[in-house]
């Protein structure tokens, strides 16, 4: 008897050992994902012209007629998210690269100039990020109503120089453990089921979270 809850108590052990190493290749991976992530900003609502546009140019008037910037701002990569289908009545989110986050900065600074229009500029994130994001955004956005110290950083969100985590993080870090993919979405992203309410504690504040390594990365 003795040697079998030995037996049972060391297999539970290595398993646990085993999950521990399964998440942190898990961070790794998703660290890894939001660096190389890091240059791209997401252009919705821009006309889709079809099969044969150049989207660099298209991108490019945009900037210059929407955001009103003159300077010719390097761009590495662009592409449209999706195949083309002539029966989509919304055109196809524009992914662009660009070579230095101050390129990337700029587009942010003006992207206030298309409000009221159907227009949209936000950073690209992997979709676990972008979810947590989407999750923190309305905390966020009601600090600022209240004049607080807020702002996000990758996916933690910082109140008064406090982390604010909420229920869903408190209560079951592995949550997020989906299987990771390479499609990545707006920042704005819907329809995740919301989180199971649990009796106490109630959601609040902590100092540090399992993604400090993210923390590392600029605020965004």
């Amino acid at each position: 008897m003795k040697t079998a809850n030995e037996d049972i108590f060391h297999l539970s052990k290595n398993m646990n050992e085993v999950q521990e190493e399964n998440q942190r290749l898990y961070d790794e991976i998703l660290y890894l994902q939001t660096r190389s992530m890091r240059f791209n900003s997401l252009f919705s609502g821009i006309p889709d012209q079809g099969q044969d546009e150049n989207t660099e140019d298209v991108l490019k008037s945009f900037i210059k007629k929407e955001l009103e910037i003159e300077d010719d701002l390097p761009i590495q990569v662009t592409h449209r998210l999706g195949p083309y289908r002539p029966s989509n009545q919304r055109p196809r989110t524009i992914v662009a690269h660009f070579r230095q986050l101050k390129e990337k900065d700029k587009i942010k600074q003006a992207a206030k100039k298309p409000a009221g229009k159907p227009f949209g500029i936000n950073y690209q994130f992997p979709r676990e990020i972008a979810e947590r994001r989407n999750e923190l955004y309305p905390i966020f956005r009601e600090a600022k109503k209240k004049n607080q110290k807020a702002f996000l950083k990758v996916d933690r969100l910082f109140i008064n120089g406090k982390e604010y985590l909420p229920e869903s993080r408190l209560y079951n870090p592995h949550q997020y453990q989906t299987p990771m993919r390479h499609q990545a979405l707006e920042t704005d992203i819907s329809g995740r089921a919301p989180s199971k309410k649990r009796p106490n504690p109630s959601p609040g504040f902590e100092d540090t979270n399992r993604f400090d390594a993210l923390a590392s990365l600029p605020p965004n």
